[in-house]
């Protein structure tokens, strides 16, 4: 999965540019540049999926070859979604039920598993799996002459919202 954290600020109409810092293993470290004054964005590129980052950016000016820094921004954190479930298999189906399995997704607080609607034509939500270490759900109130398509995503919580990674391949019963 290639996952980045893209990042904003404000306009400063005097400064020269801007340097972003990242936190990171419990000291804030450089990130990078941007040379630009009217550039007011950059992306981090090197993320962890499910992982939370925080950042905060000042201002430069450079004046006779030297750079003067204005204060650091408000602090802001990012969390990257979380990797796709890609290995939804089953794990038992019987006339009434089927038990649904995936490996475990670093960094997930948990997992959605969805079942498609036929008369909806979409994907409903049939149960939500707190903890992130619970890889299988079993899905009853199946008829067994019905074929069923079934898709699960992962989840992170952190700074009180919650991010989804993409769904999976569509598991077909």
């Amino acid at each position: 999965d290639n996952k980045t954290v893209n990042l904003s600020w404000s306009y400063i109409a005097q400064a020269d540019g801007y340097r972003v810092y990242r936190y990171d293993n419990g000291k804030w470290s450089f990130l990078k540049n941007v040379k630009k004054r009217n550039v007011i964005s950059t992306t981090d590129k090197n993320v962890q999926a499910g992982k939370t980052y925080q950042y905060r950016v000042r201002c430069f000016w450079t004046i006779g070859g030297t750079n003067y820094y204005g204060n650091y921004s408000s602090v802001v954190s990012a969390t990257v979604p979380p990797a796709k479930v890609s290995d939804v298999k089953t794990q038992k189906r019987s006339s009434t039920y089927v038990t649904l399995g995936w490996s475990k997704i670093s960094g997930s607080s948990g997992y959605r598993v969805y079942k498609y609607n036929t008369a909806e034509k979409k994907y409903e939500s049939v149960a939500t799996i707190a903890g992130g270490a619970e890889v299988s759900y079993k899905v009853t109130g199946l008829s067994g002459a019905t074929t069923y398509k079934f898709k699960v995503k992962s989840y992170k919580k952190a700074e009180g919202e919650t991010v989804w990674g993409e769904a999976s391949d569509a598991r077909e019963e």
